[in-house]
């Protein structure tokens, strides 16, 4: 993702991050599958929403229109694996960030992978919401420039309020220099 962690301005420089698979800003990009595996891949809806659900079995999952785009909800149904690898990222961030929902049974954030949602002007933050079994950050990049992480920050100059991080797990693990940044 051609992120690192700026120890001069205290934030993550992820300007010269390609964009990858993106929606226009403001707008949704969802993937729901089986088994989700991001390989040293980028997903980005800057400002805008990125959901990613795993289901594990066949079934329904319901969807919820709201301000933000949409919502899941994988309701009875067994989650599945969603794995970030290889400094893979997800990125919502902007004028205000938006949101980013994931849900499955085991979520895997490895390898100096990241996930961005944060405020860069005078808009609110929006909401990071991960809902698993098990979460798991571990490692770093190769070069330890980039640990696995969650990025849920206002920069320097914005004015507007930092967004949210809810973890809804029965295990979380943060091992090997991974991190959770909120402010």
């Amino acid at each position: 993702h051609n992120s690192f962690f700026d120890e001069e301005t205290v934030t993550v420089d992820r300007f010269e991050r390609n964009l990858g698979m993106s929606v226009a800003e403001g707008k949704t990009l969802a993937l729901l599958g089986r088994n989700l595996s991001l390989e040293g891949g980028n997903l980005t809806a800057g400002a805008g929403n990125i959901a990613l659900g795993s289901i594990a079995e066949a079934g329904t999952v319901d969807l919820a229109a709201n301000e933000a785009g949409f919502t899941f909800d994988l309701g009875e149904l067994n989650g599945g694996t969603i794995n970030f690898l290889d400094q893979a990222s997800i990125d919502v961030s902007g004028d205000g960030s938006g949101n980013i929902q994931i849900q499955g049974d085991s979520i895997n954030i490895t390898d100096g992978s990241a996930i961005f949602a944060e405020t860069e002007g005078d808009e609110a933050g929006g909401l990071t919401s991960i809902k698993a079994n098990q979460v798991n950050f571990s490692g770093t990049d190769l070069d330890e420039f980039m640990a696995s992480s969650i990025w849920s920050d206002v920069y320097l100059d914005a004015t507007g309020d930092g967004g949210s991080v809810e973890i809804e797990t029965d295990r979380l693990i943060l091992e090997n220099g991974g991190q959770i940044n909120v402010n």
